[in-house]
């Protein structure tokens, strides 16, 4: 399993908390059970209240991608990837190359 890297497109602030736009990109090992998305990289502070998609699917690689979240809002989520046609996980790849958009949440009043 690799880790994902983030390019933060926006910054934002919500009455809740820290918002910000991020390109995640995929680790070049990808392995079964996702890649890691180290919370420190989306610069929303120490709690990731939610991380939602932009789109579903990976551009320009076309795999489908789910969010699953950590025990807590202080545990990394994972990203997991499978393949449209079957729905099957994919196996080790190399992913690098593929992104998604992304909206970030910290909120620091829970």
């Amino acid at each position: 399993m690799g880790n994902c890297t983030v390019t933060i497109k926006k910054k934002g602030v919500r009455p809740f908390g820290r918002s910000n736009i991020v390109q995640i990109f995929l680790s070049n090992s990808y392995a079964a059970g996702g890649d890691t998305l180290p919370r420190s990289l989306l610069k929303i502070g120490n709690r990731l209240s939610a991380l939602i998609l932009g789109s579903s699917v990976l551009s320009p690689s076309g795999h489908t991608v789910e969010v699953v979240y950590g025990a807590t809002e202080f545990a990394d989520p994972k990203l997991k990837v499978r393949d449209v046609a079957t729905g099957t996980e994919v196996g080790a790849i190399d992913l690098s190359a593929s992104s998604i958009y992304a909206e970030a949440f910290g909120d620091p009043y829970k």
